[in-house]
């Protein structure tokens, strides 16, 4: 199947699982992002980037050398930003704890501010924890996304990477 059949394919997916999607085209068209509908979207669904590419040259001219199928899943955009900008905001913070702590100390008073440190270690380990649940909770939406876009596309029994 070529890329453009595969994204006709990918395009005239309507639902999966009997839920609505959202298939957005981006980039210079061989790039789809895929959601849940807004009204059954949860903080912890997942977002599907599929890629699909031309046979690599190793191919040559085979008739038989099939699309390459990339596909990613990530969080809702929005909350993968707010996850970064905390943890740049406590790497932040506990910088300017180290530095403010290391002064205290030359100048021979306690140093209560590098007690920040293990508190934006601790808020940084909480994220990482709500990570994981997060993660598990959309495990169920990431395999029904995945096996509607492997039935479009037809790639039954086809080498799949983990």
């Amino acid at each position: 199947m070529t890329v453009d059949e595969a994204m006709a394919r990918i395009d005239a997916v309507k639902e999966i699982g009997g839920a609505p999607v959202i298939v957005e085209a981006a980039g210079k068209g061989r790039h789809r992002m895929i959601a849940l509908d807004p009204s059954l979207r949860h903080t912890w669904s997942p977002w599907a980037h599929l890629d699909l590419r031309e046979p690599d040259e190793a191919h040559g001219d085979d008739p038989d050398a099939q699309s390459i199928a990339v596909l990613r899943f990530s969080p809702n955009p929005a909350l993968w930003f707010g996850i970064m900008f905390s943890y740049l905001t406590l790497a932040t913070i506990a910088f300017f704890a180290l530095c403010w702590g290391g002064a205290q100390m030359i100048m021979h008073n306690p140093p209560w501010a590098l007690w920040v440190i293990p508190v934006a270690l601790a808020i940084a380990l909480a994220i990482v924890v709500a990570a994981r649940i997060g993660q598990r909770l959309a495990h169920e939406q990431m395999l029904l996304m995945r096996g509607a876009l492997r039935i479009a596309l037809g790639v039954e029994g086809h080498a799949e990477r983990e």
